[in-house]
């Protein structure tokens, strides 16, 4: 599906979808760190997934739901090796002890932007670069709130997670948008 053809919707309708869609995965943000703050690490799965089927089963005219599934995989998969590299340089260790080697609410986190990411930064994702640039200036201060918030603990200086969480999300979201543009741009 050749995305950059698409015209860029300005109707009201979509408008006020893409501010639903930005309102919801703040909401999400939150009741996932606040859960998972109070120790409730299992159930803090539950809002991202929620999430993520929202925007599974949204009617959207240019995204196919088969194309927003690819995406969440995609984010899945990439968070998964962003979350090991995380805990291998002992960067945050969770509050209590997750099933797996990293809690499962923080790749809920991946999926539900990931699912996101199709819907509302297409324009985004079609400039790899400046979507690297971007999550290299924002994804620390998620990941540091998220631990001044108590739903993890920061294992180092602040100065050096938020270095090595940059780097890892600058490279995890211009590989994201490369992919992006490779398969939904092949056409």
């Amino acid at each position: 599906m050749n995305t950059s053809q698409f015209p860029s919707p300005s109707n009201s309708k979509h408008t006020r979808q893409t501010v639903i869609n930005s309102l919801c995965f703040q909401g999400m943000w939150f009741a996932t760190i606040y859960m998972a703050s109070l120790k409730h690490s299992t159930w803090a799965i539950v809002p991202p997934l929620i999430l993520s089927l929202y925007y599974l089963l949204q009617n959207h005219p240019f995204i196919t739901v088969r194309d927003r599934a690819i995406f969440g995989g995609i984010g899945l998969s990439l968070g998964t090796i962003s979350e090991l590299l995380f805990w291998y340089l002992n960067l945050f260790s969770p509050v209590n002890e997750p099933l797996f080697l990293i809690p499962l609410w923080l790749l809920g986190l991946w999926l539900a932007l990931f699912m996101m990411m199709p819907l509302e930064l297409r324009s985004l994702l079609n400039r790899p670069v400046l979507a690297a640039t971007l999550a290299f200036l924002s994804a620390p201060f998620s990941y540091i709130s998220g631990a001044k918030l108590g739903a993890m603990v920061m294992n180092d200086h602040i100065v050096k997670t938020g270095l090595h969480v940059s780097i890892v999300w600058a490279f995890a979201l211009y590989i994201a948008a490369l992919l992006y543009q490779k398969i939904y741009n092949a056409d």
